[in-house]
């Protein structure tokens, strides 16, 4: 993994360096809707979350993401065993055609591969994506897509302080064992259950991107007063949310 440069806008839903205890984070997976259902697979999903291009960060060039929760949930989300048995992960990156920060219509600008490390210590995996510029003012979405979890596996964290709804996703796609992921990340409304927001109040995902400025802003010659800038232009399982008052 090619090392990635700072960003000049980190596009985050999450206060992780700031407000956010542990006890405001929590993990969640999928759960199998069927009771009856034995199997160990649970299916495919992914969870998203939907930012605005800010000026200064209108080249996006990593994704940056928690595994887990820490504190009382460590060891208890079903990826201590990652050193061994690597678990991938694919990160996309998708555009919002109608602007309208819904991931219905999400078409997908770039992917990355990577797995899942350090689960449950709150240690962000960051991995550079193919640089992609967008318009400033326009939507886009950050997805992590986990194939074939497993029963009783919780990868994803929530941070439950300051919820911002209708910013967090989730699509699912349902299979058992013996049978093949069937996750469309192209079509995301063709998929067993379609892109559905986290309930109001409830948090959102520590999915975030890293994007810098296009080009630096561009100087103007000094001309007699002064010197201007020009800037260049299944189900979800988790725990019940109880939220702090600020």
């Amino acid at each position: 993994m090619a090392p990635t440069s700072q960003a000049a806008v980190t596009y985050r839903l999450d206060d992780i360096d700031g407000d956010t205890l542990p006890e405001d984070l929590y993990p969640v997976g999928i759960t199998p809707e069927n009771v009856n259902y034995k199997g160990n697979i649970v299916g495919d999903w992914m969870w998203m979350n939907s930012y605005q291009v800010q000026q200064g960060g209108d080249l996006l060039k990593s994704i940056s993401l928690t595994w887990g929760a820490p504190g009382l949930w460590t060891g208890y989300t079903g990826l201590s065993d990652w050193k061994t048995r690597p678990y991938p992960i694919s990160l996309f990156l998708y555009s919002d055609p109608n602007n309208d920060g819904r991931p219905d219509d999400a078409q997908i600008l770039t992917q990355a591969e990577t797995t899942i490390t350090q689960p449950d210590t709150l240690t962000f995996t960051t991995v550079d994506i193919q640089p992609t510029q967008l318009a400033v003012g326009s939507n886009f979405f950050v997805g992590a897509l986990f194939r074939n979890q497993l029963r009783g596996q919780l990868p994803a964290t929530v941070d439950s302080f300051n919820s911002v709804d209708n910013r967090s996703w989730y699509v699912i796609a349902n299979h058992g064992d013996n049978e093949p992921s069937n996750f469309d990340p192209v079509n995301l409304n063709n998929n067993y259950g379609k892109p559905t927001p986290l309930a109001p109040g409830s948090g959102n995902w520590v999915l975030r991107v890293n994007g810098t400025a296009s080009q630096p802003p561009r100087k103007i010659p000094e001309s007699g007063a002064g010197l201007a800038l020009l800037g260049v232009g299944a189900w979800l399982v988790g725990r019940t949310v109880s939220r702090r008052a600020r």
